[in-house]
């Protein structure tokens, strides 16, 4: 738990970070950057609850260690607490699914729209980013509607014998619904390539295509790392769960908190962001140093070098 408190601290200081950092280097439609934001923020508030959650537990056994003399490990939690928590969290990382899914919504209807989406309005990323985070809680309540909210638990986990179904149904959703996400990237991500590569009169649609080129690459390491971190997560927690009855209820505790990827989600997803923004942002630097400090080659180059030398 302790390990977890920790890596929910560490997510808000990244986050916060990312957020500060981003806000003069994410140069994209507001719409992109609205759902990007959102995607940070659901990292917070996954942080938030879960750490209070845990924190909840930490406190419960030090007031047990100084008033009943019980086994310390039968820290039994009300179903009532357990089930508004395990709907936050469960709908936080659902909600990275589907806000992520919204981000290649978004992008397809730049692309779409090329021409003319530049000068849209906002209306777009806010539908959007609303739709995604009230799809995410729908699905968690589904998810967990049959929790037994009268039942005393050991560990407060939304995946019960009466839940396992609905998780095993809305972790498929989940898994189709990040499948069709990785092949939206790659027909848009091709249909933009083609269209930077082509001779275009309108201006706009170039920039808007570059632009869109520029936001799938910085996205393109997060998609890789949420379609490995996720599915994994999705099969171990099933898995565990089916196996519950054979390692014991301490072990089944252990093995399901030490592969709960969301907190590890929560810490690396902006780090990785971080890391691809500073790389381009370097990038830049040193080709816009190399074309202005190169050596000319003809006499007009010289002139113009001259110049850029006074400035």
């Amino acid at each position: 738990m302790s390990t977890h408190i920790l890596l929910c601290f560490v997510a808000l200081v990244t986050n916060c970070i990312f957020v500060q950092f981003s806000s003069k280097q994410l140069n994209f439609h507001f719409n992109c950057r609205i759902l990007i934001l959102t995607l940070v923020s659901i990292n917070c508030a996954h942080s938030t609850v879960y750490s209070s959650l845990l924190v909840r537990y930490e406190v419960y056994h030090l007031i047990k260690i100084h008033s009943i003399h019980e086994n310390l490990c039968d820290v039994m939690t009300d179903g009532r607490f357990c089930f508004p928590m395990r709907l936050t969290t469960s709908a936080c990382y659902i909600g990275h699914t589907t806000v992520f899914f919204g981000l290649l919504l978004e992008r397809c209807l730049a692309t779409r729209y090329m021409a003319t989406y530049e000068r849209s309005s906002h209306r777009a990323g806010y539908t959007i980013a609303c739709c995604s985070v009230l799809s995410a809680f729908l699905l968690s309540w589904f998810k967990i509607r049959l929790f037994n909210m009268g039942q005393r638990t050991v560990y407060c986990s939304s995946v019960t014998a009466e839940t396992y179904t609905d998780v095993l149904i809305t972790h498929s959703l989940l898994l189709m619904l990040l499948t069709i996400t990785v092949i939206i990237f790659g027909f848009i991500f091709l249909q933009n390539r083609r269209v930077t590569k082509r001779v275009a009169r309108n201006v706009s649609e170039k920039y808007q295509a570059t632009e869109n080129i520029r936001a799938l690459r910085m996205l393109a390491p997060l998609l890789i790392f949420h379609f490995i971190c996720y599915p994994l997560y999705f099969t171990v927690s099933i898995i565990t769960q089916s196996i519950r009855h054979l390692v014991g209820t301490l072990y089944f505790r252990v093995i399901f908190s030490a592969v709960y990827c969301p907190s590890y989600y929560c810490v690396l997803s902006p780090l990785i962001l971080l890391y691809i923004i500073r790389k381009k942002a370097s990038t830049n630097e040193k080709t816009i140093f190399t074309v202005t400090t190169g050596k000319p080659q003809r006499e007009e180059d010289i002139y113009f070098q001259n110049y850029r030398t006074m400035w």
